[in-house]
Formats: C-alpha cells, structure tokens, sequence
C-alpha cells in the first residue's frame, strides 16, 4: 500500500479526476484507491457499482458501438479497447461472475471509501455529518451522454440530427404528429426511430440492397433458362402449349373409353336369389306337407323364367357388340 501525505503534489492532483482527487484529512484507504492503477469493469463501461443489467447492458451497446475496431481503423488501441469493454460486460452482465469480481476486488468497499472521501470534502471538518434530506437515489437510465453523439456516436451522427436527442427537444405537436405518421407510415420507424441503440437507417439499407440482390439472382437465373430453351429449339410457349393439349387428349380418351364400355355392358340383371341358386344345385327336395312341395315348384318355375331371360339379354348383347365392330 503506498504511502499518502496530507498534503499531495498539484500535479499528481491535477491527475486525477474529479471523484478520485485526494484531499487533507484523507485515509490511507482513500489513497490506496485513488492511486488503483488498472481501472475497474465498473469504470471501464462508465457505470456505477450499483448498476443493474439492463443499463449495464444498454451502455455496453453504446460503447461497444462507439469503439468498434471498424469504426475506428486508424485507431491502434481500438481493438485492445473494445476487447476489455467485452470483458467487462462478460463478467458484470453474469450475476455469478460479477458478485465474485466484487467480493475479489472490494469494489462496495473502495466504493464506499470514495463516497466518504467526497462527503468529508464537502464537510467543514473531519468528522462532519452529511446534512440530512437528500436522496441520492438514481434516475431511470436515460442513454449515453450528450457528449457520445457529439463524438461520433451511432455511425458518426452529429448530436443534433440523433433521432433519440431529436425526440427529447421535440415539442408535444411534433410528438403527436410523429404518433400519426407511425400509425399512417409503417416505414416512419427508419426516420424517427425511438430506440437509440439501432440503427435503423443502416439497417433499412443493408435489408434493401439484399433484396436487390435477391431480385437481380431470380432475373438473372430465368435469363439463363430461357436462353438454354431457345439453344435447344424449344419455344417455352409452343412446349406450354402442346402439353396442355396432351393432357387433354388423354383425359378425354379415358372418358370416352368409359362411356362405350357403359353402352355395351347394358342394364344390369338383379343377382340370384340363395334360395334359388341352391334349388338348382340341388334339385327338388321332397317336403313333408304339399304346401313345401308347391312353394319349391313355384321357385323352380320362377328361375328358370329368370335364367331364360338373361340368356335372351346376353344373346342381345353379343348381337350389338358384333354389329358395332362391323360399324367400326
């Protein structure tokens, strides 16, 4: 721990920055952590310690895009940049991994030294209690700081003409037509996007330029099978055309194929009664009264009419099938 003198150089105070200049009264705890070497995750996404995800994770999508090693390819230090700003947002955005960086590093201590520092600056003596009454409870998260738009932030844009710095000095006329145009326009979004970590006129460019890209690989693709049909000799019309009537042709074939086979069958005789068909196979059979013998006599009668008239009608069916042959 290195040693802290009551009364500290004006260069090494010029240093330093405003939270972590070192004043008369000071503990050696209080030097220790304004003379940290390395900066914290904390400090390297601009956070406070008490931070949740969700800002943590807004800012790191500020920085991330503000120090891009594209964005910034004349840079030599943007890619070490940009590589710590990832491992500070690994760590802290895990709640596991961030309560260990905490309790490894007394971050909620150096905190605290740093906050007591301040308040014993702004005391009249050493000891002095803070007044009482002012909360120092933290705001809804509001974005990066002017000073990011002003510095090139989301794709070099100039504060002034940022969408997000646009809408907070609109007036409420400019808010309420901007509510119409959304409603009317759905593609207003690219102009007056409410979201200030997309970019949506980038975005709507890159979509369009793809789907240009798309339309000119589908034209290009029906160009080269026209020419391979025009190479072979085929007219994609005349081949549409004569395949059309090819189907044509085969379905009114098949109707007319059943039709004829409908004419020669003819009407349909009704099917053989099993009491019928079983006199015939077996003959009469004697019954006991005069009554059964009579009924088997009828039925036998009334076969043999029905047989004699499906000889006539197959005998008439063979005559018009010959007759039709001779048309034909």
């Amino acid at each position: 721990m290195p040693f802290c003198t009551h009364h500290p150089s004006p260069a090494a105070f010029l240093r330093l920055p405003s939270s972590l200049r070192i004043h008369p009264f000071t503990s050696s705890a209080a030097c220790w952590f304004a003379e940290s070497r390395d900066p914290t995750y904390y400090e390297v996404l601009n956070v406070p310690v008490t931070a949740t995800t969700q800002e943590i994770k807004k800012q790191f999508y500020a920085l991330s895009l503000a120090h891009h090693p594209d964005k910034n390819p004349k840079d030599p230090k943007a890619s070490a940049r940009f590589a710590s700003i990832s491992n500070a947002y690994h760590v802290l955005a895990n709640t596991t991994k961030r309560a260990k960086y905490d309790r490894d590093h007394d971050i909620h201590r150096a905190a605290a030294v740093s906050s007591s520092t301040r308040s014993g600056h702004r005391g009249s003596y050493v000891g002095s209690r803070p007044p009482s009454g002012l909360s120092k409870r933290r705001g809804p998260f509001r974005g990066p700081p002017p000073s990011f738009y002003a510095h090139g932030g989301y794709g070099a844009a100039p504060h002034h003409n940022h969408p997000h710095h646009a809408q907070q000095h609109q007036h409420p006329g400019q808010e309420h037509q901007h509510q119409q145009s959304h409603g009317s326009d759905p593609s207003s979004f690219i102009h007056h996007n409410p979201v200030p970590h997309f970019n949506a006129t980038s975005h709507f460019r890159t979509q369009t330029h793809e789907d240009t890209r798309r339309r000119e690989r589908r034209r290009k693709a029906i160009d080269r099978a026209t020419a391979e049909a025009a190479e072979r000799g085929v007219d994609e019309a005349e081949y549409t055309t004569s395949r059309l009537l090819m189907v044509l042709g085969i379905v009114g074939l098949a109707w007319a194929t059943l039709i004829l086979g409908q004419k020669l069958e003819g009407p349909r005789s009704p099917p053989l009664s099993y009491s019928a068909k079983k006199a015939e196979e077996h003959g009469p059979v004697t019954g006991s009264t005069t009554t059964a013998g009579s009924r088997l006599q009828e039925r036998r009668e009334q076969h043999q009419e029905h047989s004699h008239v499906e000889r006539k009608v197959v005998q008439s069916k063979v005559e018009q099938k010959h007759e039709l042959q001779a048309k034909l």
